[in-house]
C-alpha cells in the first residue's frame, strides 16, 4: 500500500506499508527515511471529508481511516512542541523550524510588537538566504522580504492603536450575504479596523509604503545577522517563537451559543479561547 507523504517545504516522500498497517508504520518509516530518531515529536496528518486537516491515529489501520483507494496522501507535522533547547537532533529542530516558520508566516503565531515580528523575520531571512550580499544590495533584498513576513502583518502590528494602518480589501466570492449587500456597487473599499471581519471573508492588499518601511525593519536586523550559521538562526527562532502564546498552538474557529465567533487554541500550555478582537475569553 502505498503512502504519498508531503513534507512542510513540499517534497513528497513514497512510503510502502502493509495493506493493513497502522498509521505508526507508516510514521516510523517516514521518520527512518528523513533520519529522524525523535519521532515521538511528529505526527501526520490527512485532509477529511470537510476539508479540515485532521491527525491520522497512529494506533488503527490507514486504510481503515482515510477514505477511498491508495495511495494515499499525507503530510507530516510536528505533534507535540517543545523548546528547541530539549530537542537533540539538528535534523528534528530543522522539522520544527519548518513547522514554526508556516505558523508564523500564516499568522497563526502572533507577536507582540513589530520590532519583534521584525527580528523574527529577519532570523527567517538569514536562516532561508544567508548573508546580505553587497553586490545584490539592499533594493533586491528588500523585493524578497514581504514573503516571510507574516500575513495581515500591518494589520496585526500597528505601532498605534488609535489609527491602525488602511488596508484595501477585495470581498471574497462566497462571503456573507451582509457583505456582498454592503459592497456590490463597488470591488474594493478602504476600512481602517479590519478586526471585525472574519479573516476567511477578506483578502488584504496592504498598503507599499508601510510594506517598505517594515522590510526596512527586517533589513537592519537581517544585516546584524551577518555571519551567523544556519543552525545558530534556527536555534534562536525556535527559542523565541517557543515563548510566545501561539507557540505550537492548533487554531480552530467555532461559535458559541450567542452567535459569536470565537477562536480556540489548543496547545503545550493548554486550552485558549479568544474573540476575534484576539481578547483573551477563558484559558
Amino acid at each position: 500500500m502505498l503512502c504519498l507523504v508531503r513534507q512542510a517545504d513540499a517534497v513528497i516522500i513514497e512510503v510502502e506499508v502493509d495493506s493493513k498497517a497502522k498509521g505508526k508504520q507508516c510514521l516510523d518509516k517516514v521518520c527512518e527515511n528523513l533520519g529522524i530518531i525523535e519521532s515521538d515529536y511528529m505526527g501526520l496528518q490527512y485532509v477529511g471529508p470537510h476539508s479540515e486537516h485532521l491527525w491520522l491515529n497512529l494506533r488503527n489501520q490507514i486504510r481503515r481511516q482515510l477514505p477511498g483507494p491508495p495511495p494515499y496522501r499525507l503530510q507530516l507535522r510536528v505533534k507535540f512542541f517543545v523548546p528547541p533547547h530539549l530537542i537533540l537532533q539538528d535534523i528534528t529542530r530543522h522539522y520544527f523550524y519548518l513547522d514554526v516558520r508556516q505558523a508564523f508566516i500564516e499568522n497563526r503565531l502572533r507577536t507582540s510588537s513589530t520590532d519583534q515580528m521584525c527580528h523574527l523575520t529577519a532570523l527567517i531571512v538569514q536562516t532561508e538566504l544567508g548573508d546580505l550580499e553587497e553586490s545584490i544590495g539592499s533594493a533586491a533584498a528588500l523585493l524578497q522580504y514581504p514573503k516571510y513576513l507574516p500575513t495581515n502583518c500591518l494589520v496585526n502590528c500597528s505601532e498605534d492603536p488609535d489609527h491602525p494602518p488602511q488596508i484595501r480589501v477585495r470581498w471574497r466570492s462566497g462571503g456573507s450575504s451582509d457583505a456582498n449587500s454592503n459592497n456590490h456597487n463597488s470591488v474594493d473599499e478602504v476600512i481602517s479596523d479590519p478586526r471585525d471581519e472574519e479573516q476567511q471573508q477578506i483578502s488584504i492588499e496592504t498598503d507599499r509604503t508601510a510594506m517598505v518601511h517594515l522590510c526596512q525593519k527586517v533589513l537592519k536586523e537581517h544585516l546584524l545577522l551577518r555571519g551567523t550559521k544556519n543552525s545558530a538562526t534556527i536555534y534562536q527562532f525556535l527559542k523565541e517563537a517557543s515563548e510566545l502564546e501561539d507557540f505550537g498552538m492548533e487554531q480552530y474557529f467555532v461559535k458559541n451559543r450567542n452567535g459569536e465567533t470565537l477562536r480556540i487554541g489548543v496547545g503545550p500550555t493548554g486550552i485558549l479561547i479568544h474573540d476575534l478582537n484576539l481578547h483573551l475569553k477563558h484559558k
